[in-house]
């Protein structure tokens, strides 16, 4: 936490991968179906935004995680992205219960014996009458957007929320805390509950909830926002050369240093030495008198050049990218060998914006169906430039390249099962503006 405060981006970092699941989940279960999916993940953006932009407040001797923090937060953020849907409910005191007991007794003390008795009484309903009862009193959604999620009729939600308060109500009296002196709504109760227990007892799908949000959008987002000195995955010539054009001079950015690597390749005697190391960017355009020149001297067509760096490259298996304004540079197929059940890949050194396609020996692709599922085993080498590098890892179907899931850690696995029968491709991708050096793995069936 001390390293966030003091604005560290790798705190952050490490903070998003730790925490990632923890916020989308909260989001995901307060907002539903309430706002597109684009929505939802601003929110998460946000949620993380929030907490480094007031790092500096982080109570560091009381708290030692920044859980609490962040599930506050993405509470607060998701609530009131609802509120503003008009389809959360606000407070209604006629589901208050009121409870008491002696005068000698403490609010607070009864208060805690309150919250417990209504934890042991969630726990007790069924599924339905849990879900039903969490979302309207702790995620303050309306019934109808809970009758839209469960696919319940409004009625059948309505009377599970009064077999719920029925069961609690009985439960209370059983113990003695239904002597009416002290008054409680079961809204503020449940705002009392830590999120941990909710998570427990409510969250559902979890990987399924996962797959619909786009972490790598996500991060970049948050980057974006927060952190100028990050070096988010480069796309296209484009934006460079607007930049260009109301400048005299200008290093424009490319994908690898020219002198060495112009794509992605196979590690080899040649370039083994590149391992780890920095790329260096040696190419150039120069506005002089009205004429754009390279690094050699020679004139630049801008126009040609904008057009070509916009356009797709040639590629037998990839035709378009849903991943959001994504073009690559080139695109290079590696094949691999088969051996048992298991595909050995080979070492790869990736340069950012480089898109590796993986194919079997004879350059097709895996016939897969919703029954198979493929699991990637990635290790990387270590740099010397930078603590971690982002590995994207993902599917073309189609022609049509999926976006993909980040990876910043030395080693991992990618898992994926296809939802439909067909021909399936699998990426490599880097995020990383220096060499992204991989040792060799192996893509598993099963």
């Amino acid at each position: 936490m001390l390293e966030l405060k003091n604005k560290d981006e790798r705190a952050l970092k490490i903070c998003m991968n730790k925490y990632y699941r923890y916020v989308v989940y909260i989001v995901e279960n307060i907002i539903g179906s309430a706002l597109p999916y684009e929505d939802k993940e601003e929110v998460v953006s946000n949620v993380f935004v929030a907490l480094w932009n007031y790092s500096a407040d982080l109570d560091t001797d009381n708290y030692s995680t920044f859980k609490p923090y962040l599930g506050t937060i993405a509470r607060n953020m998701a609530k009131n992205a609802l509120r503003k849907t008009s389809k959360m409910h606000f407070e209604n005191y006629e589901d208050a219960f009121q409870v008491g007991t002696n005068e000698h007794i403490e609010y607070g003390p009864l208060k805690e014996e309150v919250i417990k008795c209504l934890k042991e009484s969630i726990y007790e309903l069924s599924v339905d009458e849990r879900k039903c009862f969490i979302s309207y009193y702790y995620y303050t959604k309306t019934i109808a957007v809970i009758a839209e999620e469960t696919g319940l009729k409004e009625s059948t939600v309505k009377s599970k929320l009064l077999r719920g308060r029925k069961k609690l109500k009985l439960k209370w009296k059983r113990r003695d805390l239904d002597m009416k002196t002290v008054k409680f709504s079961l809204n503020e109760l449940m705002s009392e509950i830590d999120e941990s227990f909710i998570e427990e007892v409510y969250f559902h799908d979890c990987n399924k909830i996962l797959k619909k949000y786009s972490k790598q959008k996500i991060r970049q987002n948050v980057f974006c926002k927060t952190a100028s000195k990050h070096k988010p995955l480069k796309f296209t010539y484009r934006t460079a050369i607007i930049v260009t054009v109301v400048s005299v001079f200008l290093c424009m950015p490319v994908y690898a240093a020219i002198s060495h690597l112009l794509t992605s390749a196979l590690i080899d005697d040649s370039n083994r030495h590149l391992i780890g190391t920095e790329t260096n960017d040696r190419s150039y355009i120069i506005l002089k008198d009205g004429v754009y020149t390279n690094e050699k001297g020679k004139v630049v067509d801008i126009e040609e050049l904008a057009k070509s760096s916009s356009e797709f490259p040639e590629s037998r298996i990839v035709k378009s990218s849903l991943m959001p304004n994504f073009i690559p540079s080139s695109i290079v197929e590696i094949p691999t060998d088969k051996s048992d059940e298991m595909y050995i890949i080979p070492e790869i050194i990736l340069i950012n914006n480089s898109l590796c396609v993986l194919t079997q020996d004879n350059g097709k692709g895996w016939e897969l169906t919703d029954k198979d599922n493929i699991v990637i085993s990635f290790d990387k080498y270590k740099s010397d430039i930078t603590v971690s590098q982002d590995l994207i890892i993902g599917y073309v179907k189609d022609g049509i390249m999926y976006e993909g899931e980040v990876f910043d850690e030395l080693s991992g696995k990618y898992s994926f099962s296809p939802d439909e029968k067909g021909e399936y491709f699998f990426y490599l991708l880097s995020g990383s503006s220096d060499y992204l050096s991989l040792k060799s793995g192996n893509l598993e069936v099963n």
